[in-house]
């Protein structure tokens, strides 16, 4: 978006320099239309003024628990003031079991109000807190305390916090349901924009990079002006009011220098009859396109590797590098790179190196079988998938005192452990997650998980829960850990292939 998007920021921009705003900004808009792109670039323009406190991107980061969002957020604070840094340290020297606290309202107080204090009564600046897309966020009723918690909380410190969201009803609810929270937030909505409105900045946005991609064509001199005008015209059609379609179609027409114009005609070409309203029936087109490219000519082991690769991208409980998915779906690192390379348009590697989906439409596209003929991921195949990845990592990795540390050390606490890299990023993730995992592969009633996974659930709890507890520990995870196994337990409680293992 342009025209709306830079009056958007403008407010946004409005809003985070007026003291007497509301604490609380909510954008919220539909699928694709914006909301992650205008996050992105308010967080740079505050990055520039150094007002940009912590920004937390649940449909990148992939964390898509809300208890984590507190924790990270004062992490980041941390970081970014020295006085805040001191306070934090205090709090967990203290308490240094405060980030596993259930209640996101001690949560709220320990890790950010009571650090804040001091740094408030020095009439420090406002700073900004970005938390986008909460939407993606799990356990909705987790989302609504959350709002509430920072409603409850924001008015006597310095933060401000901006939101973006989808307009879901928990959500909005939790704005909503309480009146005294009417004056400590402001919501506006992408979709107040007419469609009339939304289309002329597509249109910007469109003309500018296409342009942009023809000017640094060295072969362009003497030939036709590009993009043709019917070209151009059915892509603004097909983009309709989703941003995402004309950001993905520009990744994909810049994908390749030499056959750029080409692409564009491909692009145009998916449905030459197709007049899409505002709904997912153009992106799913494209979707569908870019999955059939990647896997048209693919065959035996290379295909196999890239149906795994994608599925697991797709279904992480949070981003892991290309070392962490090798170490745990047990390939190499020039396996992972050969999958992805077709898969560029809709997957990102961000500057630290975490792979993740461009855009929550992808995901909502890749795992629904009506919607991408071929059943390229199954949902519950994945996370079973994963789940018996998980466990067999654990299995094979996990031994007492994995630390290495002097006897009368081991199991203390995170902040006494000097040497964390002895946890691989693939050890990690299979500690906190495995159970998750199991829970998304039984989740439907009738549900079954293939007997060499209760085979490598059964060794886990023979073998190595105590070294499981062990390592939770030396992250900072032991709740993790509790929350775990009353997962897990439920999860195949109610599975036909249920065995007592816990």
């Amino acid at each position: 978006m342009e025209d709306t998007r830079v009056q958007i920021l403008a407010d946004i921009e409005a809003w985070a320099n007026d003291p007497s705003a509301p604490k609380v900004y909510c954008l919220n808009g539909l699928l694709g239309a914006g909301k992650t792109s205008i996050a992105h670039t308010f967080c740079r323009r505050l990055d520039a003024q150094e007002k940009l406190g912590a920004s937390f991107f649940c449909s990148r980061s992939g964390l898509m628990d809300a208890t984590r969002i507190i924790p990270t957020v004062a992490n980041m604070l941390a970081q970014y003031n020295p006085n805040f840094r001191s306070a934090i340290i205090d709090v967990l020297a203290s308490t240094p079991d405060v980030t596993d606290f259930n209640s996101l309202s001690e949560q709220f107080t320990s890790l950010i109000i009571n650090p804040l204090k001091p740094v408030t009564e020095h009439k420090a600046k406002s700073v900004i807190i970005v938390i986008d897309a909460l939407d993606e966020c799990s356990a909705p009723k987790m989302v609504e305390i959350l709002i509430n918690t920072i409603l409850d909380g924001v008015a006597g410190i310095l933060l401000k916090f901006f939101i973006t969201s989808r307009p879901e009803s928990h959500i909005r609810k939790a704005f909503h349901c309480q009146s005294a929270h009417s004056n400590v937030f402001t919501e506006v909505s992408l979709q107040e924009a007419t469609r009339d409105d939304i289309r002329k900045d597509i249109h910007t946005y469109l003309h500018n990079s296409l342009s942009e991609i023809s000017s640094k064509d060295l072969f362009s001199q003497g030939s036709p002006e590009w993009p043709p005008t019917d070209e151009f015209s059915v892509l603004l059609n097909l983009s309709a009011d989703l941003f995402i379609y004309a950001a993905t179609a520009i990744r994909y027409i810049r994908e390749n220098d030499e056959d750029n114009k080409d692409r564009l005609t491909e692009i145009t070409r998916l449905s030459s009859s197709h007049t899409p309203p505002f709904h997912t029936q153009a992106i799913d087109l494209f979707y569908k396109h870019i999955i059939d490219r990647a896997f048209s000519h693919t065959v035996g082991r290379g295909r196999s590797n890239r149906t795994d690769v994608l599925a697991t991208v797709v279904c992480l409980q949070t981003p892991l590098s290309m070392n962490g998915i090798a170490s745990l779906l047990h390939l190499d690192i020039r396996d992972i790179q050969i999958a992805l390379s077709p898969l560029q348009l809709v997957i990102h590697v961000s500057d630290n190196g975490l792979i993740n989906i461009f855009h929550a439409s992808f995901r909502e596209f890749i795992i629904d079988p009506e919607r991408c003929p071929g059943n390229i991921v199954e949902y519950s195949k994945t996370h079973e998938m994963l789940t018996a990845k998980c466990l067999q990592f654990l299995n094979m990795s996990l031994r007492r005192n994995i630390c290495g540390l002097p006897e009368g050390r081991i199991g203390t606490l995170p902040h006494d452990i000097r040497d964390s890299s002895v946890i691989s990023e693939a050890l990690r993730y299979s500690s906190l997650h495995w159970a998750s995992h199991l829970q998304k592969a039984l989740s439907s009633p009738g549900d079954t998980v293939q007997s060499t996974v209760l085979h490598q659930l059964c060794t886990f709890a023979d073998e190595h829960i105590l070294h499981w507890f062990e390592c939770l520990s030396a992250v900072g995870e032991l709740e993790t850990g509790v929350k775990s196994l009353s997962t897990a337990k439920e999860a195949i409680s109610v599975s036909t292939s249920y065995v007592e293992v816990f």
